[in-house]
């Protein structure tokens, strides 16, 4: 899960600068030629890797069944992805309304955190447990939200994509860790695929939503609404730890 996320997240963090650099030295079709190749060596890296054997014994168990099973993570770790979500999707058309610069810098800052984060702290959720891992991680995304939100400057609104991207960072697999502890082995990938369609559903919902908020107040309100999102994963949290201490 750990080296995952970095890998995805540092797609973020390098794509946005050099996205930019590659429309202003060769132009747009250029750089979307670069994205498609990319794209094919992704695809043949994942073609040519080794089969994983399947034990004709194991007994399949309904999907529904191990969704419900971590529907609790499942949701925390959705309402914790609304941050992410908001910042991917409006953050260069929140510095181009305040006419400030460098919005790729926002993305960078993000991805670039939450790698560093995960480098150095990956081993947190099997040292402290997933709980206190991700309670503390939720509170520093709510600050980096709330400072893109209250923010005055660009720079201000980069702090905050840089904190959310260390709240954020621990997130997964610190609720992953709470999520297939009570999995049995043998069912563990599914349930990892379960949880993991959460984070997809909060994308899928987050910019629909948050469109809407911008429509209607602001784009800088969008990212007060992330905080309050990332707010209910924290009593998600809560209300699971006590029912299972």
């Amino acid at each position: 899960m750990t080296w995952n996320g970095i890998a995805m997240y540092a797609g973020i963090a390098l794509g946005a600068p050099l996205s930019l650099w590659m429309n202003a030295q060769a132009g747009i079709m250029v750089s979307f030629s670069v994205i498609i190749f990319l794209a094919g060596v992704s695809w043949i890296s994942t073609v040519t890797l080794p089969a994983v054997p399947v034990d004709p014994s194991f007994v399949r168990v309904p999907f529904y069944k191990i969704t419900g099973k971590v529907s609790d993570q499942g949701l925390a770790l959705a309402f914790s992805s609304m941050g992410f979500a908001c910042i991917a999707s409006f953050i260069a058309l929140l510095f181009e309304e305040k006419s400030w610069n460098h919005s790729s810098l926002g993305f960078f800052c993000f991805g670039g955190f939450y790698i560093l984060t995960r480098l150095l702290f990956s081993s947190y959720p099997d040292k402290f447990g997933g709980y206190k891992v991700a309670l503390v991680s939720f509170i520093i995304e709510i600050v980096g939200q709330l400072c893109i939100g209250f923010s005055v400057s660009g720079w201000m609104a980069i702090v905050g994509c840089a904190l959310t991207g260390i709240g954020f960072s621990l997130v997964f697999p610190a609720l992953g860790v709470l999520a297939i502890r009570k999995i049995a082995p043998q069912m563990r990938g599914t349930a990892l695929g379960a949880y993991s369609a959460f984070f997809d559903l909060s994308l899928g919902l987050a910019g629909p939503v948050a469109g809407l908020i911008a429509g209607w107040l602001s784009y800088q309100s969008v990212y007060i609404f992330g905080a309050f999102s990332c707010s209910s994963a924290i009593l998600i949290l809560i209300k699971t730890k006590s029912r299972n201490p």
